[in-house]
């Protein structure tokens, strides 16, 4: 159990402070929960913070920062710094998709390059800064190792609640030795929630045999890709993503890339594969996509015309719904190559209709996600204007291939870059399409 007597409570950095009464309580053997009674307004918009083990230099410390926030308040310097740059991201999820078991199984590895330049204190020095929002780190499994193979010491680990940091603390500066270059490593579990963010859950009615189906899903734009898994979730700090995504045998897992390999998890766990992805280009990591279901799938023919195999990813049953786009979506990807005069980067194009989603469409890299009603066009019972609404977001969500996927806003402020500078050329393919399918 946690040893309440070493826990201690700041404020701003004086130790001590009671907040009219506050009270810990363990959860279970590594977690406890803090409770505060009352506070006084002198307390309000300043830096608290809970410590565990602060005093045991043999021991790593755990830390919690957070605020006690009142309205309009906005939490400031939420930016990572930008000494550790990543490079490279190994990924493996494994969504257990059982009823009253909804977990992910995750383990990352990031190559991350260091640049002194980039660090927003001196304190940085000596840590190493992520994003990780509801997942639960496995401290014991995690592993920093420099560009000469020494595993360096982690003194602490510290969670800053409103900015979504997770600190790792190290007993001296990273470039001590001269490296350049780091390793990062640890294994990790978050639940899935059905709240339609991060990596989700959703459930669809097989029409076949009247079963409730589970998918796990994600919608990352814009800070999401941290609830999937521990990652630097700034649209700038760019990296490659070798993917693993774990599903039982009955399934099917999609994302970015084509799959590369598959292999069965064995006595880890029974029944599970494993399917192995290739590596991504240089991306962000709100990009990233994980789709794994019981679906099916409907080809579009493309051989006269464009060379990326396009694929539209559905419920069972609905393959003739998915006529529409497999027609419109290869016809437009092929016009926006020709006139941007860059070829598509990827080697496949996916999309997939979702039962659950409330970003009505998400323009994912390789793999563009909708909502069941922006994709799918029923030509017996749609309508006119539902089948203006399907052309016309599948031509929004392409074009976003190259304005916000290849190139990418350096932050969130320049959204508009990705989401107004092409309307003009939007409507013109919408009348194309239009034309072409009459």
């Amino acid at each position: 159990m946690v040893d309440l007597s070493a826990l201690t409570v700041s404020y701003s950095g004086t130790p001590g402070v009671n907040l009219a009464g506050y009270s810990t309580q363990p959860s279970d053997e590594h977690d406890c929960s803090l409770v505060i009674r009352s506070a006084d307004e002198t307390h309000l918009d300043e830096e608290w913070s809970c410590h565990l083990n602060e005093d045991l230099p043999s021991v790593p410390f755990r830390r919690g920062t957070f605020q006690l926030l009142t309205d309009g308040y906005l939490t400031e310097g939420i930016r990572l710094p930008r000494h550790m740059m990543p490079q490279r991201y190994e990924v493996q999820l494994v969504p257990v998709l059982e009823e009253g078991n909804f977990i992910t199984h995750g383990e990352v590895s990031i190559e991350l390059a260091f640049d002194a330049s980039g660090m927003g204190g001196v304190e940085d020095a000596e840590r190493v800064v992520l994003h990780s929002r509801y997942t639960h780190i496995d401290e014991d499994s995690v592993v920093l190792t420099d560009s000469a193979g020494e595993e360096r010491v982690i003194v602490g680990h510290e969670y800053d609640l409103e900015r979504e940091f997770y600190v790792i603390h190290l007993d001296r500066r990273l470039n001590s030795a001269g490296s350049d270059n780091f390793a990062l490593s640890m294994t990790f579990q978050s639940e899935l929630l059905d709240d339609l963010e991060g990596l989700y859950y959703s459930t669809y009615v097989d029409e076949n045999d009247g079963m409730t189906k589970y998918l796990a899903v994600t919608q990352f734009e814009a800070i999401d890709a941290r609830r999937a898994f521990p990652c630097l979730d700034e649209p700038d700090m760019k990296a490659t993503f070798a993917m693993r995504l774990g599903r039982t045998e009955d399934m099917i897992a999609a994302s970015n890339m084509p799959v590369a390999d598959s292999y069965a998890m064995g006595l880890e766990m029974p029944g599970y594969v494993v399917d192995v992805f290739e590596e991504t280009p240089r991306m962000s990591t709100y990009l990233v996509v994980v789709l794994i279901a019981d679906f099916q799938t409907t080809e579009a023919n493309t051989t006269s015309f464009l060379q990326t195999p396009f694929t539209i990813w559905h419920q069972p049953g609905f393959a003739g719904q998915a006529d529409l786009a497999a027609e419109v979506g290869p016809f437009l990807l092929s016009e926006y190559e020709r006139y941007f005069q860059v070829a598509f980067p990827l080697p496949k194009m996916d999309m997939g209709a979702v039962p659950d989603f409330d970003a009505g469409a998400m323009e994912n890299w390789g793999l563009v996600l909708y909502r069941e009603t922006l994709l799918l066009f029923d030509p017996e019972e749609s309508s006119m204007d539902d089948y203006e609404s399907v052309v016309t977001v599948i031509a929004h969500e392409l074009a976003h291939m190259w304005f916000g996927d290849l190139v990418t806003m350096e932050w969130w402020d320049d959204l508009w870059l990705n989401e107004g500078k092409y309307w003009l050329l939007l409507l013109s393919f919408f009348f194309l399409c239009s034309s072409r399918l009459a």
